[in-house]
C-alpha cells in the first residue's frame, strides 16, 4: 500500500526515545479529565494506559522509554474513553523522535457540504462558474487543531449526491470513506469535489483530439492552473483546514478525469504527489498519454499512481489501454503495491455505479493503515 505504514520504505533506528504529543481542544473535556496513552511497544500496553502530562493549552506529552522497532498507540480520556479510528503507527527515524497525535473520541460520521463561499466559483479563462463540495472526516469539527491531507476529485456533482449526479447515480464516496474509517482501515482526509461544466471535455484534456478540435478540447493545462492558483487558495481562504502545500496534493477522477489526474501527477509532480486514475480515457488522441510517459522525463519515484478499469462494456472499459499504461510505469521502475496501484473490477464498466463500488480500493491504497 502507498501510505499504509511504509515499512518497506522506512527503517526504524536501532534505538530511539519517542515523545508522544497529543493535541486536543481542552474545551471538549470536563474539569479533572486527563489524557492517557495505550499501545504496543516502547513500554506501552493495550490493557493499562500511561498518563500524559499537560504541557500547555490543548497539549499533553508522554516520553516513552528507549526501545527499538515500530510503535502502535491510541489516546484515551481518563484511560477509559478510547480514541476513534485507526491506531497511530510510528516508525522512529531518529534517536530522538517526536510524534503528534490528533485524536477524536465521538462516534460521529464525516459528511459533505457545499459551502456558500465555494459556490459559483468563476474562471476568467473559461468564463464559467462551478461549485465545490467538501467532505470532512469524523474528527473535523471535534478536533479543531488538526489539519488534513486533501484529495481533489473531478466531476464533483457525481461523488456524493444522487440528486446532482449524472443519470441520478452517485459514487456515495462519503459512505465508503466513513465505513473504512470506522473499520480502522484508513486514515482521515478532506475530499474536495470540483463540479464539471459544459466545457468538461476541453477542461479535462491536455491535448487536442482530432474528433474534438480546439476549443472543444486541449485546455487541461489552463484548468489545472485554475485549480492550483484559484480554487484551492479559495478553499484555504474560506478557512478549511487542509494541507494544500505544493507536493502534498492528491487528485482523483474517472474517464477523462482519470486521464487528467494521471497527466497532472506525471507532469506536475512538485504540486500533485499522488493520483487515482479510474477507467481513464487513455484512448484519448490516439493514446496520447502513452506517448507522454514514453517520451517525457518521468517524475520522481515518490510520485504515486493508481490506475484501474473494469472489463465489460464498450472497449472493455479501456482494459487494454490501462494495462499498457501500467506496464509502462513498471518499465520506468514503479513497483506494484508500492508506488503503483492497479486493479481490474471483474464485471465493472464505464459508469458511476462501478466507480463508486470500487472506490474503496484506491482509498486503501493511498490512505490504508497497517494492522
Amino acid at each position: 500500500m502507498a501510505s499504509a505504514l511504509p515499512l518497506a520504505l522506512l527503517s526504524a533506528v536501532t534505538f530511539a526515545q519517542v515523545q508522544v504529543i497529543v493535541k486536543y481542544p481542552q474545551e471538549n473535556l470536563s474539569p479533572g479529565d486527563y489524557i492517557s496513552i495505550r499501545g504496543a511497544g516502547y513500554g506501552l500496553s493495550w490493557s493499562n494506559g500511561k498518563r500524559a502530562a499537560s504541557v500547555g493549552d490543548n497539549t499533553w506529552s508522554l516520553t516513552l522509554p528507549n526501545s527499538t522497532g515500530p510503535l502502535q498507540l491510541k489516546a484515551l480520556v481518563n484511560d477509559n474513553i478510547w480514541q476513534q479510528g485507526a491506531n497511530a503507527v510510528i516508525v522512529p527515524s531518529s534517536p530522538t523522535f517526536n510524534f503528534t497525535v490528533y485524536p477524536w473520541f465521538g462516534s460521529q460520521a464525516g459528511h459533505y457540504t457545499t459551502p456558500p463561499a465555494l459556490q459559483n466559483l468563476y474562471s476568467t479563462y473559461f468564463d464559467n462558474t462551478r461549485d465545490i463540495v467538501i467532505y470532512t472526516p469524523p474528527s473535523y469539527y471535534e478536533n479543531t487543531m488538526k489539519t488534513y491531507p486533501v484529495l481533489v476529485g473531478h466531476d464533483g456533482q457525481n461523488l456524493f449526491n444522487a440528486s446532482t449526479s449524472f443519470q441520478g447515480i452517485a459514487w456515495d464516496i462519503d459512505q465508503t470513506v466513513n465505513a473504512l474509517i470506522a473499520q480502522e482501515r484508513i486514515s482521515e482526509m478532506v475530499i474536495i469535489g470540483v463540479y464539471n461544466t459544459a466545457k468538461r471535455i476541453a477542461e479535462y484534456t491536455y491535448s487536442t483530439d482530432p474528433e474534438f478540435p480546439s476549443p472543444q478540447s486541449g485546455e487541461g493545462q489552463h484548468y489545472l492552473d485554475w485549480l492550483e492558483q484559484h480554487a484551492l487558495p479559495k478553499v484555504v481562504a474560506d478557512g478549511w483546514r487542509i494541507d494544500a502545500r505544493p507536493g502534498q496534493l492528491r487528485m482523483f477522477g474517472s474517464s477523462l478525469g482519470g486521464l487528467l489526474s494521471c497527466y497532472a501527477c506525471y507532469t506536475r509532480p512538485t504540486i500533485w504527489a499522488q493520483c487515482v486514475c479510474m477507467s481513464s480515457s487513455f484512448w484519448w488522441n490516439d493514446e496520447d498519454f502513452h506517448r507522454v510517459i514514453q517520451h517525457q522525463p518521468p517524475p520522481p519515484s515518490s510520485s504515486i499512481f493508481y490506475v484501474d478499469s473494469g472489463n465489460t462494456g464498450p472497449d472493455n472499459d479501456d482494459f487494454n489501454q490501462t494495462l499498457t499504461v501500467r506496464k509502462r510505469f513498471q518499465e520506468l521502475g514503479w513497483r506494484l503495491g508500492d508506488n503503483l496501484g492497479y486493479y481490474v473490477m471483474d464485471g465493472g464498466s464505464h459508469n458511476e455505479a462501478s466507480w463508486g463500488a470500487r472506490f474503496y480500493v484506491p482509498m486503501l491504497f493511498l490512505f490504508g493503515v497497517e494492522d
